[in-house]
């Protein structure tokens, strides 16, 4: 079979072309430090990628979830811890108050620390997170949670609503507290319940009518085990989401892997391949000069 000169130049002509597409790939490869470069390159390869990337996404939102709860909890147990301080304070001043060898002056004197810590308390239920929202409100977090008439009614103006936040594929965890089940709804030693703010106002009234009660203590111990409790159960919480923190971390480690694997350029082969294609090409190109250079009339 005859092969013309024009088909010599033609195959030469493809042979670099496709050296140069070649070259221009790895180059692109090297420049994005990515084996795929569309989904055409490897479509099994890009499905999975972007599966690992869907997943990395949702783990990203949990971690979000779990960071917010975190930062919320920490706030409210900050202000429950501080909160049962008062109150142990407060329990102090009554033993102090109780004793028989003081009389109205003295016990006037001491109510006035006692209405400094109790409205303490009440500002404390008030406190807001980094958002502005009041933590203690329930779903209501632009309205002031808790306000005092001045004569010993406390108001709740919250909810009792409670927020929950994915962490994982299967769980949730409560991310606040509402204020009447934190600080309303304690047992009271004359019956019925109460809240932690009128359990001091009543102890502030007493020493300042100079007839402190003993009662007083069994109902600032219930106030007392009454946070403590939901400060353990805020603890508790805050433990589940830096163990869930860490196997999330963990898992998303494991998909980055998966996905490193998969789409990121091994340069050392990469940049050997560029060398021979670089070095390929330029035969090409001189192989197609030499060809140009062929004709019957340079014998002559």
């Amino acid at each position: 079979m005859r092969i013309s000169t024009a088909g010599f130049f033609q195959n030469a002509l493809a042979q670099m072309l496709n050296r140069q597409k070649s070259l221009s790939y790895t180059q692109q490869q090297l420049a994005s430090g990515t084996k795929l470069l569309s989904p055409s390159d490897n479509p099994p390869a890009a499905a999975q990628r972007l599966r690992l990337d869907t997943q990395l996404k949702v783990y990203d939102q949990y971690n979000s979830n779990i960071s917010h709860a975190q930062s919320h909890l920490a706030e409210e147990e900050s202000v429950l811890s501080t909160t049962i301080n008062h109150l142990q304070r407060v329990r102090e001043l009554t033993v102090q108050g109780l004793n028989g060898t003081l009389g109205l002056q003295e016990r006037t004197s001491i109510s006035f620390e006692v209405e400094g810590l109790m409205n303490e308390i009440v500002s404390l239920a008030n406190s807001t997170d980094a958002t502005g929202d009041y933590l203690f409100a329930g779903y209501q977090g632009n309205t002031v949670p808790f306000s005092h008439d001045g004569v010993g009614n406390f108001t709740y103006a919250g909810d009792d609503g409670e927020r929950n936040v994915r962490i994982n594929d299967t769980s949730y965890v409560q991310t606040n507290d509402s204020g009447s089940a934190v600080f309303n709804n304690i047992a009271f030693s004359g019956g019925g319940q109460q809240s932690v703010f009128r359990t001091v106002y009543t102890v502030m009234s007493d020493l300042r009518a100079n007839t402190p009660s003993s009662t007083s203590l069994t109902d600032l111990d219930n106030a007392i085990d009454h946070l403590s409790g939901a400060r353990a159960k805020i603890g508790a919480r805050l433990n589940i989401l830096d163990s869930t923190s860490d196997q999330n971390s963990a898992v998303a480690q494991r998909l980055k892997q998966d996905l490193s694997e998969i789409q990121d350029l091994d340069y050392a082969e990469a940049i050997t391949r560029f060398t021979l294609q670089s070095t390929a090409l330029e035969a090409s190109q001189k192989a197609y000069l030499q060809i140009q250079n062929l004709s019957l009339f340079n014998l002559l």
